[in-house]
């Protein structure tokens, strides 16, 4: 997904859209990941602080093991009854450095890799432009090898976290995944129309 990378910053998302955690675990580039707030429903592991995914019907395309992603939660958060299990989270989408722990959105990644093409061309004397990404054929060919060299390193570098703003337990989650999802094909398809 590297080298194809668009360079175009993610709008915020202000409200709680709905996302599936393998959707957040395989997304491809975390510059180009959901930026914003999110609802997702999983599997509540409290002692190891994730959100595993449900396993639903027609999934063959997804890996074997259930996919997760870890969850940080704010000061004072009110934690559900121990038994819970399943749950919907709502919540922010952030990207945690695995060398120090730092915190960013996927915003701050894509700001990022736009201001080193933007040095780059100036380093080599290219006429000033908007950042583009790796996916221009004219991108000069020693920036895009620096670019594609530190989406690579972010890519490795930066892994998704949910960081907990609320969380209910929930009895039917693969139903209302499965309304979520639809609901999602509505949208889209009307959008389209």
């Amino acid at each position: 997904m590297s080298r194809n990378l668009a360079f175009k910053i993610p709008k915020e998302c202000k409200h709680y859209e709905f996302k599936l955690v393998e959707e957040l675990v395989l997304w491809p580039h975390p510059a180009s990941a959901h930026y914003g707030q999110l609802s997702v429903i999983g599997f509540w592991d409290r002692d190891e602080d994730l959100l595993n995914s449900l396993s639903y019907e027609g999934s063959e395309s997804l890996p074997d093991e259930k996919l997760s992603i870890p969850l940080m939660y704010q000061r004072n958060f009110n934690f559900p009854p121990r038994s819970t299990r399943v749950v919907e989270i709502n919540g922010e989408l952030k990207y945690r450095k695995v060398t120090d722990g730092q915190l960013v959105h996927s915003r701050h990644l894509m700001i990022q890799l736009q201001k080193l093409q933007m040095k780059l061309e100036k380093q080599h004397n290219l006429p000033k432009r908007r950042p583009t990404g790796l996916c221009d054929g004219s991108l000069h060919s020693s920036v895009k090898v620096s670019l594609l060299k530190m989406a690579d390193y972010i890519k490795e570098n930066y892994k998704p976290v949910i960081l907990v703003h609320a969380m209910s337990q929930i009895t039917q989650g693969d139903d209302l995944i499965q309304v979520n999802l639809k609901n999602r094909i509505i949208r889209k398809r009307l959008a389209e129309s």
